[in-house]
């Protein structure tokens, strides 16, 4: 079974009842966890963080694991020299398995460089270099990838087990040819695992990627070592067992982790491992304060940040972080369309197209995220008669996902702490210098108690003021107060 330049197998064939028990315990629980795993992440497809880990990648790499950890288990409770063909071809199928899961970190690289450019775009016009090399890494592609990576594999090993003829394990050719592909992807990949140090990635596959090379690095280490010497380690070391092992990492970090992903709760904790949250206190603060701010324009938060320029500014800084400015872009490109169909139909009709093209068509670099249903009807009404509300349901649709993802999220942020309270400071010192000024009234306009309208719904915004102190704590400044009053007037 073994000869003396290489080492013997831990249990004698068949494995003992105990070793059987164990490995049968393992493996059952194993797919007992990859089962919910897999309708988790199925329900959850088209949640942004789950959508960018694409599950054409995630389940097969997880079930090849599982798979793999069956056949070895099986080859130690009834003996290797039955299961050695079977082994070999889950051992060449490890480089060709972890082909898409791999070809994430130089998409997550030029992901990266082109939403550093979403800005640009959406003003200069495409980069075709940046879009040509991230449609390269889109699916279709990846499993092109695989399939050469595949014809390389089965030819490495054939030229290895016919013509190199090695001494040893009955699995040493497909062994040496998984080392030989293991260190080719590594050199390939090093460029951009030094690259992606630099990535700030709102989906978490860097921190994903890292967490997965320190569980995966022992098992490298050897999978390096044992195929080039064996000889070097001692005779009761089996290396299945060594890949074994690799099921259960492989669960917790192409499944578990973006499982946990999908709650709000974890994603918060991470980015407060790395990240510029605020207290709790502090949001409660900043909510009281945003909420004033708000009100005095008679709009919700978010609204009152998008229409101040250096709010709306801080925020979509805030979302090229995020990986989703084109949101913002969008919005705007919208409001501006509206602006122009009152003014210039015929400019709006172009405008209409520059957005269609830029924001709406699949797989464009500026693409939002719309329902087919809403992109049909705007396709099919630019081709009609042009209406104000071509945008409405897609433009609702789109502030609708920004309030409650980027928005909710920019709020818990010291970034958003800084902006607002930049704002509040220089909206008060404008009405400081405003009150020492004498008041001209302006021929033809009323005072506030000469308009019933207004102190009606002035009193209305006191009294929402009045519950947002009482549910907080907190008490509005002097000159938050004057930044409301004068805002009203």
């Amino acid at each position: 079974m073994s000869s003396p330049s290489s080492p013997s197998f831990t249990f004698p064939d068949p494995a003992p009842v105990g070793v059987t028990v164990f490995l049968a315990i393992y493996i059952s629980l194993l797919f007992v966890v990859m089962v919910p795993v897999t309708v988790i992440l199925v329900r959850n497809r088209s949640n942004r963080i789950i959508a960018a880990r694409s599950l054409g990648t995630l389940i097969p790499l997880l079930y090849y694991e599982w798979m793999a950890g069956v056949a070895f288990a099986i080859s130690i409770m009834v003996g290797k020299p039955a299961f050695c063909e079977a082994l070999d071809a889950f051992y060449l199928l490890i480089p060709v398995a972890g082909v898409h899961y791999n070809l994430n970190i130089p998409n997550l690289v030029f992901q990266d460089t082109i939403n550093n450019m979403k800005v640009d775009l959406a003003h200069s016009g495409p980069v075709s270099w940046v879009d040509r090399v991230v449609r390269a890494f889109r699916l279709p592609f990846r499993y092109l990838y695989t399939f050469v990576t595949a014809v390389v594999v089965v030819g490495i090993y054939l030229v290895l087990r016919y013509v190199g003829k090695l001494p040893g394990d009955c699995n040493r050719a497909s062994q040496l040819t998984y080392t030989i592909m293991l260190l080719f992807i590594m050199f390939l990949l090093s460029y951009f695992l030094i690259k992606v140090a630099r990535v700030r990635d709102p989906f978490f596959l860097k921190f994903e990627n890292n967490c997965g090379t320190v569980l995966h690095l022992p098992v490298m280490i050897l999978s390096i070592i044992y195929p080039i010497a064996p000889q070097i380690f001692p005779p009761s070391f089996d290396y299945r067992w060594v890949m074994l092992t690799m099921p259960f990492m492989g669960l917790i970090n192409a499944g578990i982790f973006p499982v946990l992903l999908t709650f709000p709760s974890f994603r918060r904790w991470l980015q407060g491992l790395t990240g510029d949250l605020v207290t709790s206190e502090d949001f409660k603060e900043l909510d009281t304060k945003g909420t004033i701010f708000a009100l005095s324009r008679g709009v919700d938060v978010f609204q009152a940040v998008l229409n101040d320029p250096d709010l709306c500014e801080a925020f979509t800084q805030f979302t090229v972080t995020q990986w989703c400015v084109e949101n913002v872009l969008f919005y705007k490109a919208v409001e501006e369309f509206k602006v122009k169909f009152r003014s210039d139909p015929e400019a709006a009709r172009q405008h209409a197209r520059y957005i269609i093209r830029e924001y709406i068509s699949n797989s464009s670099a500026l693409e939002v995220n719309l329902d087919f249903g809403t992109k049909r009807n705007i396709f099919r009404e630019i081709d009609e008669e042009l209406t104000l509300s071509i945008f409405d349901n897609a433009q609702k649709h789109v502030y609708n996902l920004m309030e409650s993802d980027s928005f909710a999220q920019w709020q818990r942020t010291g970034d958003f702490k800084r902006a607002l309270e930049a704002v509040i400071t220089a909206r008060g010192s404008s009405s400081l210098g405003a009150s020492n000024r004498p008041t001209t009234q302006v021929p033809g306009a009323r005072t506030h108690t000469d308009s019933p309208g207004h102190s009606r719904n002035s009193g209305s915004r006191s009294h929402t003021q009045m519950q947002a102190q009482n549910q907080t704590g907190i008490t509005p400044t002097d000159s938050e107060v004057k930044v409301q009053i004068e805002m009203t007037s």
